[in-house]
């Protein structure tokens, strides 16, 4: 943790699919001090970003992956994280917040949050090691259920892997689909189906 943040680490990760470039870039003071992390930075970021009367499944929308300053601390149920979008069933603002792992890793990464926009040429895998952003191809796993997808990662890329990923409903871009998150699920909105628009299978 950024001891000089006191609760957050003073960064964000945005990454553009259609261009595949991957930005670390800072984290504003006021941004911390006013909306805190999680669901005050989504609604921040997509009240800025997104464009009024943008379709959600459009690469105009964003989905924002969002962490807290308790995130990754030994606070009870600080595991949690916020996925924030412009949903594709009501056209309005969607929140949702998961349990698990990924949380407290993408915190220790790093990052604060992570703004992922565009959509990517062919099926993708956003893989973040610390500071070493890629994007891969996810062509191999298309069509996998959140199950296999989250073996095909840990046996890949090791047991330790935390992911959030979608099954077919998110690629098909079923309007009420989930991310799944260590058997978890980021549900409400469909946030999976934002995810599938995006040709993104898994963080």
């Amino acid at each position: 943790m950024n001891t000089k943040w006191h609760g957050y680490q003073g960064k964000f990760l945005d990454v553009n699919l259609s261009t595949g470039s991957c930005k670390q870039k800072s984290l504003s003071h006021e941004q911390a001090e006013n909306y805190l992390g999680g669901k005050g930075f989504g609604a921040r970021i997509i009240f800025d970003q997104v464009p009024q009367g943008c379709d959600p499944l459009s690469s105009e929308n964003i989905l924002v992956f969002a962490t807290g300053p308790l995130t990754g601390t030994l606070t009870p149920t600080s595991g949690r994280m916020e996925v924030c979008t412009k949903s594709p069933l009501t056209g309005l603002w969607l929140d949702s917040n998961c349990g698990g792992s990924l949380g407290p890793e993408i915190k220790t990464a790093g990052f604060d949050h992570l703004i992922i926009r565009g959509k990517a040429a062919e099926p993708s895998l956003l893989l973040i090691e610390d500071d070493v952003i890629s994007i891969v191809s996810a062509s191999d796993i298309w069509g996998l259920d959140t199950f296999a997808t989250h073996s095909w990662i840990q046996k890949i890329y090791g047991s330790s892997a935390k992911s959030a990923c979608i099954g077919p409903a998110g690629e098909k871009q079923v309007l009420f689909a989930c991310i799944m998150s260590e058997q978890r699920s980021f549900g409400r909105g469909g946030a999976g189906a934002v995810m599938g628009s995006k040709n993104l299978k898994a963080i």
